[in-house]
């Protein structure tokens, strides 16, 4: 064994208090210690906590921060784009499907929120869909259905007036959860506003202070510690 990857290792920490984090710094310590082999942990970026006991200061190499593709940076959207044309080129499928495009790379983008993960989630999707259907690329509509068959709103909730004109599920269903692939104008702007929050939220949960900070914070400042 020459090297030891320990993935979603953010969980060692994540709900520890103080005493339970310098547990499992000594315990890293002692580990690495005894196997002689380099350790990798993969997580968010809450991992790099454990940095501040000295059990492994000076053992730890610098964190490797792998962000998702930025559409806001040139050099951010070009590496997008290009990841996109690497897919393309193994589809396999008889015709070009314009991945690269500019619309269709925006949705996918909107979709995915660029982590490279999620792009194949829904090409592979798409993909076996169009050799289901015998359709020779991956169009628009196609990576739409297959948006919803991962995506389904749930049950469709009763309205308050039983007068009330019925409509098609279908748009009741694309209301409920905006498919990218399919939105346009300011339903697309809003989807990519979700998208957009839901990487604030991924970024805040990735730095969030551990509970023993929140708890000592709250009675510095004299506040009621959460449930």
């Amino acid at each position: 064994v020459e090297l030891l990857l320990i993935d979603e290792a953010h969980h060692i920490v994540l709900a520890k208090a103080k005493e339970g984090e310098e547990d499992i710094a000594e315990f890293l310590k002692s580990l690495l210690n005894r196997i002689r082999t380099q350790i990798v942990l993969c997580g968010l970026p809450i991992l790099a906590n454990l940095r501040d006991y000295k059990q492994l200061a000076r053992r730890t190499q610098p964190a490797v921060l792998l962000d998702p593709y930025s559409w806001r940076t040139i050099e951010g959207r070009a590496r997008f784009l290009l990841m996109l044309g690497l897919f393309e080129r193994q589809l396999g499928l008889p015709q070009a499907s314009g991945l690269m495009d500019h619309d269709l790379a925006r949705s996918i983008y909107c979709s995915t929120g660029g982590y490279p993960g999620l792009v194949s989630k829904d090409l592979s999707h798409g993909l076996t869909m169009a050799l289901r259907s015998g359709q020779d690329r991956l169009s628009k509509p196609l990576l739409a259905e297959a948006w919803d068959e991962y995506n389904s709103a749930g049950p469709i909730p009763l309205g308050l007036d039983p007068d009330e004109a019925p409509v098609r599920e279908e748009s009741l269903v694309r209301r409920a959860r905006l498919n990218p692939y399919r939105a346009t104008g300011d339903d697309f702007l809003e989807a990519w506003r979700l998208m957009v929050a839901e990487h604030g939220d991924m970024g805040m949960a990735s730095v969030k202070k551990r509970p023993w900070q929140v708890a000592a914070a709250a009675r510095d400042l004299d506040l009621p510690e959460a449930a």
